[in-house]
């Protein structure tokens, strides 16, 4: 059975201090990563619920977009 998580990828900070969250799919111990095309601070990231905090002004808009990434794998 697959994994399925979101990551922030931190290592890939654009100028504006924005990382991408990627979506993470793991089988069989081998894993692939695809890009969600979100961008987010790190401070607006929860890891526990791999959600946008409600500190962020779109958190609505792009927790619903992580849920339909995540429905569609």
């Amino acid at each position: 059975m697959a994994t399925i998580n979101f990551e922030l990828r931190e290592n890939k900070v654009n100028a504006r201090g924005e990382s991408p969250i990627y979506l993470r799919i793991s089988h069989n111990r081998k894993h692939a990563w695809m890009s969600t095309g979100i961008r987010v601070k790190k401070k607006y990231w929860n890891d526990d619920s791999q959600r946008v905090r409600r500190s962020h002004d779109r958190y609505k808009k792009l927790n619903h977009e992580l849920v339909k990434f995540h429905n569609d794998a």
